[in-house]
């Protein structure tokens, strides 16, 4: 194989990963709101904000998304502007932190102190990200489910559980995850 074609066939790869990982959080999107769940963000995707010329390949924003973040709650608690918990799901890709890092789920909920009355503007994309792969030095091994407190200004609890991207087959694979989102919710 020539070096364009390589080149091609990676580009097409890594466009197939978030393609299907887009398709992964629509599903994840259909299954919540059938237990009465709606993403915080609409139809957007939480990423990375910034994007420098002056950026490199080590630093958290690169020009492949790092992340991708939907945050869930309860519509009943929307409508009552009082959000105690968010269902969140995080696609992570890589991390500048974790070299080698394969492609992950990451799964949880975040348990607030006080009820927010706009989570929507309140979480910040990162949060996840931060908490499973910043805050603590190790990784948690494939399906342990931990729960931490890990800002330091307030107690936010996160109780979460990491998955390779790779082990999701299948719907039966996407209902599990929602199966097991609303028994830690």
């Amino acid at each position: 194989m020539k070096t364009n074609e390589i080149l091609i066939n990676s580009i097409e790869n890594v466009r197939s990963l978030i393609d299907n990982s887009v398709l992964i959080l629509k599903d994840l999107d259909t299954y919540l709101s059938e237990r009465g769940f709606v993403p915080l963000y609409g139809n957007a995707i939480g990423t990375e904000s910034s994007k420098s010329i002056n950026q490199s390949s080590n630093t958290f924003s690169t020009f492949f998304p790092q992340f991708m973040f939907r945050p869930y709650a309860e519509k009943k608690e929307i409508d009552t502007k009082s959000v105690n918990k968010v269902v969140a799901i995080n696609i992570q890709f890589f991390h500048p932190n974790h070299e080698g890092l394969a492609p992950l789920l990451i799964a949880g909920v975040f348990e607030f102190p006080s009820p927010m009355s706009d989570p929507k503007n309140s979480i910040k994309n990162w949060w996840f990200k931060y908490a499973a792969l910043e805050y603590q030095d190790e990784l948690l091994a494939e399906g342990e489910m931990i729960r931490i407190e890990p800002f330091s200004d307030d107690s936010t609890a996160i109780t979460y559980w990491t998955q390779p991207l790779a082990s999701i087959e299948n719907q039966n694979d996407i209902k599990a995850i929602v199966r097991r989102l609303h028994s830690v919710y």
